[in-house]
Protein backbone atom coordinates (compact mmCIF):
# COMPACT_ATOMS: atom_id res chain seq x y z
CA UNK A 1 0.00 0.00 0.00
CA UNK A 2 2.24 2.62 -1.16
CA UNK A 3 -0.18 5.56 -1.03
CA UNK A 4 2.00 8.21 -1.44
CA UNK A 5 4.32 7.23 -4.16
CA UNK A 6 0.81 7.58 -5.64
CA UNK A 7 -0.17 10.29 -4.60
CA UNK A 8 2.86 11.68 -6.17
CA UNK A 9 2.60 10.83 -9.27
CA UNK A 10 -0.76 12.21 -9.64
CA UNK A 11 -0.17 15.01 -8.48
CA UNK A 12 2.54 15.45 -11.10
CA UNK A 13 -0.50 14.39 -13.44
CA UNK A 14 -2.03 17.18 -12.35
CA UNK A 15 0.50 19.50 -12.99
CA UNK A 16 0.28 20.76 -9.31
CA UNK A 17 3.48 21.62 -7.36
CA UNK A 18 2.38 20.83 -4.24
CA UNK A 19 -0.96 19.44 -2.52
CA UNK A 20 -1.99 20.16 1.10
CA UNK A 21 -2.83 18.16 3.55
CA UNK A 22 -4.82 18.69 7.02
CA UNK A 23 -7.07 15.95 7.93
CA UNK A 24 -6.86 12.86 9.39
CA UNK A 25 -7.82 10.48 7.29
CA UNK A 26 -5.86 11.83 4.28
CA UNK A 27 -2.84 11.83 6.34
CA UNK A 28 -3.19 8.52 7.94
CA UNK A 29 -3.68 7.24 4.54
CA UNK A 30 0.20 8.61 2.77
CA UNK A 31 1.40 7.94 6.08
CA UNK A 32 1.96 11.11 8.11
CA UNK A 33 1.15 11.49 11.67
CA UNK A 34 -2.58 12.22 11.87
CA UNK A 35 -2.38 14.69 14.93
CA UNK A 36 -3.78 18.13 15.05
CA UNK A 37 -0.67 19.83 15.27
CA UNK A 38 0.73 18.47 11.84
CA UNK A 39 0.65 19.82 8.36
CA UNK A 40 1.57 17.82 5.43
CA UNK A 41 2.89 19.21 2.10
CA UNK A 42 2.97 16.39 -0.84
CA UNK A 43 4.90 17.13 -4.04
CA UNK A 44 5.91 14.66 -6.73
CA UNK A 45 9.48 14.51 -5.06
CA UNK A 46 9.10 14.68 -1.53
CA UNK A 47 6.89 14.74 1.62
CA UNK A 48 6.99 16.88 4.32
CA UNK A 49 5.91 17.38 8.00
CA UNK A 50 5.23 20.71 9.54
CA UNK A 51 4.66 19.85 13.20
CA UNK A 52 5.24 21.21 17.26
CA UNK A 53 7.66 20.08 19.13
CA UNK A 54 4.88 17.28 20.74
CA UNK A 55 5.13 15.22 17.89
CA UNK A 56 8.63 15.32 17.79
CA UNK A 57 9.50 11.71 19.00
CA UNK A 58 7.00 10.13 16.72
CA UNK A 59 7.90 12.24 13.91
CA UNK A 60 11.88 10.62 13.84
CA UNK A 61 9.73 7.35 13.41
CA UNK A 62 7.71 8.40 10.48
CA UNK A 63 8.76 7.14 6.87
CA UNK A 64 9.21 9.01 3.88
CA UNK A 65 8.91 11.90 5.56
CA UNK A 66 11.35 15.17 5.87
CA UNK A 67 10.47 16.74 9.10
CA UNK A 68 10.45 20.51 9.96
CA UNK A 69 9.50 20.76 13.66
CA UNK A 70 8.15 24.61 14.26
CA UNK A 71 6.46 26.26 17.86
CA UNK A 72 3.07 25.53 18.61
CA UNK A 73 0.11 27.93 16.48
CA UNK A 74 2.75 28.86 13.52
CA UNK A 75 2.56 26.03 11.38
CA UNK A 76 0.47 28.51 8.89
CA UNK A 77 3.49 31.30 8.49
CA UNK A 78 5.95 27.89 8.38
CA UNK A 79 3.38 26.16 5.54
CA UNK A 80 4.28 29.58 3.39
CA UNK A 81 8.10 29.45 3.70
CA UNK A 82 8.59 26.33 3.08
CA UNK A 83 6.39 26.82 -0.16
CA UNK A 84 7.76 30.30 -1.34
CA UNK A 85 11.43 28.45 -0.31
CA UNK A 86 10.26 25.60 -3.19
CA UNK A 87 8.91 28.22 -5.62
CA UNK A 88 5.85 26.56 -5.66
CA UNK A 89 3.08 28.58 -7.89
CA UNK A 90 0.13 25.65 -8.28
CA UNK A 91 -0.76 24.45 -5.17
CA UNK A 92 -4.01 21.92 -4.30
CA UNK A 93 -5.82 21.79 -0.96
CA UNK A 94 -7.70 19.33 0.39
CA UNK A 95 -10.66 21.41 1.64
CA UNK A 96 -11.19 18.94 4.98
CA UNK A 97 -9.56 19.81 7.96
CA UNK A 98 -8.16 24.12 7.14
CA UNK A 99 -10.78 25.79 8.65
CA UNK A 100 -12.11 29.05 6.44
CA UNK A 101 -9.72 31.51 7.36
CA UNK A 102 -6.95 29.67 6.84
CA UNK A 103 -7.81 29.11 3.23
CA UNK A 104 -7.89 32.75 3.33
CA UNK A 105 -4.97 33.44 4.46
CA UNK A 106 -3.07 30.55 1.81
CA UNK A 107 -5.52 32.00 -1.19
CA UNK A 108 -4.17 35.25 -0.30
CA UNK A 109 -0.11 34.23 -1.48
CA UNK A 110 0.92 34.85 -5.01
CA UNK A 111 -0.01 31.33 -5.93
CA UNK A 112 -3.09 29.17 -8.04
CA UNK A 113 -4.82 27.71 -5.36
CA UNK A 114 -7.27 24.97 -5.95
CA UNK A 115 -9.50 22.31 -4.32
CA UNK A 116 -8.16 18.93 -4.96
CA UNK A 117 -9.98 16.90 -2.84
CA UNK A 118 -11.09 14.82 -5.50
CA UNK A 119 -7.61 14.18 -6.28
CA UNK A 120 -6.63 12.09 -3.41
CA UNK A 121 -10.71 10.47 -2.87
CA UNK A 122 -9.75 9.39 -6.58
CA UNK A 123 -6.50 7.40 -4.93
CA UNK A 124 -8.72 6.43 -1.17
CA UNK A 125 -11.79 5.02 -3.91
CA UNK A 126 -9.14 2.45 -5.65
CA UNK A 127 -8.36 -0.71 -3.41
CA UNK A 128 -5.19 -2.61 -3.36
CA UNK A 129 -5.43 -6.47 -2.39
CA UNK A 130 -4.22 -5.35 0.80
CA UNK A 131 -6.42 -3.02 1.78
CA UNK A 132 -9.10 -5.09 0.17
CA UNK A 133 -7.99 -7.78 3.09
CA UNK A 134 -8.57 -5.19 5.71
CA UNK A 135 -11.41 -4.19 5.12
CA UNK A 136 -12.65 -7.95 5.18
CA UNK A 137 -11.14 -8.28 8.10
CA UNK A 138 -12.79 -5.27 9.99
CA UNK A 139 -16.30 -6.88 8.50
CA UNK A 140 -15.72 -9.89 9.90
CA UNK A 141 -14.44 -8.87 13.65
CA UNK A 142 -17.73 -6.79 13.15
CA UNK A 143 -19.66 -10.22 12.72
CA UNK A 144 -18.04 -11.82 15.68
CA UNK A 145 -18.88 -8.18 18.24
CA UNK A 146 -22.14 -8.65 16.84
CA UNK A 147 -22.70 -12.24 18.27
CA UNK A 148 -21.35 -11.38 21.10
CA UNK A 149 -24.23 -8.57 21.54
CA UNK A 150 -26.95 -10.92 21.31
CA UNK A 151 -27.30 -12.64 24.31
CA UNK A 152 -27.59 -8.88 25.62
CA UNK A 153 -30.52 -8.28 23.16
CA UNK A 154 -33.29 -8.70 25.82
CA UNK A 155 -36.45 -7.62 27.20
CA UNK A 156 -35.55 -5.29 30.35
CA UNK A 157 -32.30 -3.98 29.06
CA UNK A 158 -32.13 -0.60 27.69
CA UNK A 159 -30.21 0.70 24.69
CA UNK A 160 -27.79 2.39 26.26
CA UNK A 161 -26.64 -0.58 28.10
CA UNK A 162 -26.24 -2.13 24.77
CA UNK A 163 -24.35 0.19 23.28
CA UNK A 164 -21.97 0.11 26.61
CA UNK A 165 -21.82 -3.74 25.80
CA UNK A 166 -21.06 -3.07 22.08
CA UNK A 167 -18.33 -0.45 23.44
CA UNK A 168 -16.93 -3.34 25.52
CA UNK A 169 -16.48 -6.24 23.06
CA UNK A 170 -15.06 -3.97 20.10
CA UNK A 171 -12.43 -2.97 22.21
CA UNK A 172 -11.77 -6.38 23.38
CA UNK A 173 -11.58 -7.65 20.30
CA UNK A 174 -8.94 -5.53 19.29
CA UNK A 175 -10.56 -2.92 17.29
CA UNK A 176 -9.30 0.71 18.01
CA UNK A 177 -12.82 1.92 18.19
CA UNK A 178 -16.61 2.89 16.59
CA UNK A 179 -16.14 3.94 13.68
CA UNK A 180 -19.47 6.14 13.78
CA UNK A 181 -21.68 6.75 16.38
CA UNK A 182 -23.59 3.60 17.15
CA UNK A 183 -27.37 3.67 16.18
CA UNK A 184 -29.65 1.74 18.91
CA UNK A 185 -32.99 2.04 18.46
CA UNK A 186 -35.96 -0.02 19.39
CA UNK A 187 -39.78 -0.06 19.48
CA UNK A 188 -41.06 3.36 17.54
CA UNK A 189 -37.54 4.89 18.03
CA UNK A 190 -36.75 2.67 14.94
CA UNK A 191 -37.85 5.05 12.59
CA UNK A 192 -35.39 7.50 13.84
CA UNK A 193 -32.70 7.25 10.98
CA UNK A 194 -29.81 8.29 13.32
CA UNK A 195 -31.45 7.16 16.80
CA UNK A 196 -28.17 7.12 19.06
CA UNK A 197 -28.92 4.70 22.17
CA UNK A 198 -31.33 6.04 24.90
CA UNK A 199 -32.40 5.13 28.19
CA UNK A 200 -35.32 3.19 26.34
CA UNK A 201 -36.24 -0.35 28.19
CA UNK A 202 -36.92 -3.20 25.20
CA UNK A 203 -39.84 -4.60 24.93
CA UNK A 204 -40.95 -8.16 24.21
CA UNK A 205 -42.62 -8.21 20.42
CA UNK A 206 -41.16 -5.37 19.00
CA UNK A 207 -37.81 -4.82 16.70
CA UNK A 208 -34.95 -2.89 17.40
CA UNK A 209 -32.07 -1.41 14.54
CA UNK A 210 -28.65 -1.67 15.51
CA UNK A 211 -25.96 0.01 13.61
CA UNK A 212 -22.42 0.41 14.13
CA UNK A 213 -18.59 -0.02 12.89
CA UNK A 214 -15.29 -0.35 13.93
CA UNK A 215 -12.32 0.89 13.41
CA UNK A 216 -9.40 -2.31 12.60
CA UNK A 217 -5.57 -1.15 11.07
CA UNK A 218 -7.28 2.34 9.87
CA UNK A 219 -10.06 1.16 7.87
CA UNK A 220 -13.77 0.87 9.11
CA UNK A 221 -16.70 -1.33 8.95
CA UNK A 222 -20.43 -0.61 8.60
CA UNK A 223 -23.30 -2.48 9.93
CA UNK A 224 -26.67 -2.50 9.95
CA UNK A 225 -29.20 -5.32 11.46
CA UNK A 226 -32.97 -5.19 12.56
CA UNK A 227 -33.91 -7.86 14.83
CA UNK A 228 -37.29 -8.83 16.47
CA UNK A 229 -37.74 -9.37 20.24
CA UNK A 230 -39.73 -12.20 20.10
CA UNK A 231 -42.50 -11.93 17.94
CA UNK A 232 -43.03 -8.96 15.76
CA UNK A 233 -46.75 -7.83 14.90
CA UNK A 234 -47.71 -8.61 11.73
CA UNK A 235 -47.40 -5.67 9.88
CA UNK A 236 -43.97 -5.13 10.97
CA UNK A 237 -42.87 -8.63 9.96
CA UNK A 238 -44.70 -7.89 6.46
CA UNK A 239 -42.57 -4.20 5.56
CA UNK A 240 -39.38 -6.51 7.24
CA UNK A 241 -40.31 -8.93 4.22
CA UNK A 242 -40.77 -6.38 2.22
CA UNK A 243 -36.92 -4.65 2.57
CA UNK A 244 -35.43 -8.02 2.85
CA UNK A 245 -37.38 -9.02 -0.64
CA UNK A 246 -35.95 -5.27 -2.33
CA UNK A 247 -32.46 -6.01 -0.86
CA UNK A 248 -31.96 -9.01 -2.46
CA UNK A 249 -33.62 -8.69 -5.77
CA UNK A 250 -31.00 -5.75 -6.19
CA UNK A 251 -28.08 -7.87 -4.74
CA UNK A 252 -29.09 -10.27 -7.65
CA UNK A 253 -28.90 -7.59 -10.29
CA UNK A 254 -25.73 -6.35 -9.54
CA UNK A 255 -23.01 -6.23 -12.20
CA UNK A 256 -19.85 -4.78 -13.02
CA UNK A 257 -20.59 -1.21 -15.13
CA UNK A 258 -24.31 -0.24 -13.67
CA UNK A 259 -24.87 2.88 -11.86
CA UNK A 260 -25.69 3.03 -8.63
CA UNK A 261 -28.84 4.73 -9.75
CA UNK A 262 -29.57 1.27 -11.96
CA UNK A 263 -30.02 -0.66 -8.46
CA UNK A 264 -31.43 2.11 -6.57
CA UNK A 265 -33.98 1.73 -9.22
CA UNK A 266 -35.04 -2.04 -8.66
CA UNK A 267 -34.62 -1.68 -4.72
CA UNK A 268 -37.43 1.27 -5.36
CA UNK A 269 -39.44 -0.60 -7.93
CA UNK A 270 -39.89 -3.64 -4.94
CA UNK A 271 -41.11 -1.44 -2.58
CA UNK A 272 -43.49 0.45 -4.51
CA UNK A 273 -45.12 -2.86 -5.53
CA UNK A 274 -45.25 -3.69 -1.97
CA UNK A 275 -46.80 -0.60 -1.50
CA UNK A 276 -43.96 0.95 0.50
CA UNK A 277 -42.23 3.48 -2.14
CA UNK A 278 -43.89 6.69 -0.05
CA UNK A 279 -41.26 4.82 2.53
CA UNK A 280 -38.11 4.82 0.74
CA UNK A 281 -37.16 8.33 1.37
CA UNK A 282 -33.48 7.82 1.10
CA UNK A 283 -30.36 6.91 -1.41
CA UNK A 284 -30.04 3.15 -1.49
CA UNK A 285 -26.86 1.70 0.62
Amino acid sequence: MNHLTNLQKAIGAQHLDALLLHDRQSKRYVGALPGSGVYVVVTPTQAVQIHDGRYRAEAADTQGFTNIEVPQGSYLPQLIDFLTSQQSRRIGLVSSGFSIKEFQTLAAQNWTLSLADDLIMEQRMRKDEAEIAAVAAACAMTDKIFTQLLPHIRPGISEQTLNAWLHFYTLQAGATGMAFDPIIASGPRGAFPHGRPSERILQENELITIDFGIVLADYQSDMTRTLSIGKPPAELAAVHAAVLDAQQTAIAALKPGMQGREVDAIARGVLTAAGYGDCFTHGLG
